[in-house]
């Protein structure tokens, strides 16, 4: 696509369209908002904000995929390579369907953002009727409940909060 890997988001020379100063929610701050905030920022859009519900940042590469597999230095580079590129990262921020949280409708009519990208992955697991009666203590683990542990424990200290 003939995007450079940087772009100065205060002064890159380039004259674009209005389109491109549009405001743009990206709801989690997983791999999927990340990717896609970072490519919107290098085509030059300059008004993008990414609300993540936790308190870290990288969605499941920071809570489910342990150090070893993934360390946190690699996915903290493609975070502060959205950051360096203007995106902005607002953690504690979920989407609700309550009339005083952040939701769908009030990022559109009130608050101005013409584009929601909604990345918030799978936040319960696919489980076969056949084990839906399983538990933890009966030593049933789903990936959403043994990775976090594990990555918890490889991972200590270096999840980063804002």
């Amino acid at each position: 696509m003939h995007i450079p890997a940087i772009r100065d988001p205060r002064d890159d020379g380039i004259t674009l369209n209005d389109k491109y100063s549009s405001k743009i929610a990206l709801i989690g701050c997983g791999p999927a908002s990340i990717s896609c905030a970072t490519f919107l920022a290098r085509l030059g859009y300059k008004d993008l904000t990414i609300f993540e519900k936790q308190d870290y940042l990288g969605g499941l590469s920071s809570s489910e995929i342990p150090q070893y597999r993934l360390p946190y230095d690699a996915v903290n580079f493609e975070i502060q390579l959205a950051q360096d590129l203007g995106v902005k990262i607002v953690p504690n921020k979920p989407l609700t369907i309550e009339k005083d949280g952040l939701t769908v409708k009030k990022l559109l009519n009130e608050q101005g953002y013409k584009a929601i990208f909604l990345g918030i992955g799978l936040p319960n697991p696919n489980i076969d009727p056949m084990f839906k009666d399983l538990t933890k203590n009966e030593g049933f683990y789903t990936s959403k409940n043994f990775l976090p542990l594990v990555s918890k424990s490889s991972k200590a200290g270096k999840l980063p909060i804002i």
